[in-house]
């Protein structure tokens, strides 16, 4: 259900893309992309879900996240630019 002012698009085919991109986030992760909406401020959204590493398990996120956040399947997205810390133990 989309949230008010959202024009809520949801797509008849899921398909595979990657979330990238976002705050603090090193690693693409692979991700099926289940839908689209637009906010009041044209801004579109896509309804994905995910799995990111735990510390025991991978985790799964199903969540609405910014369309300038998700690349296409093919080619696969070039991890940012970050230094990993590396544990020195």
């Amino acid at each position: 259900m989309a949230a008010p002012g959202m024009q809520e698009r949801p797509d008849p085919r899921p398909r595979h893309c990657w979330v990238t991109g976002m705050p603090h986030q090193v690693d693409p992760f692979p991700a099926v992309l289940l839908g689209w909406r637009q906010d009041d401020h044209g801004t579109w959204w896509g309804r994905v879900a995910y799995s990111v590493p735990g510390y025991f398990e991978q985790n799964i996120v199903h969540a609405w996240v910014d369309a300038r956040y998700l690349r296409p399947l093919n080619p696969p997205p070039t991890p940012p630019a970050v230094e990993r810390r590396r544990n020195p133990h």
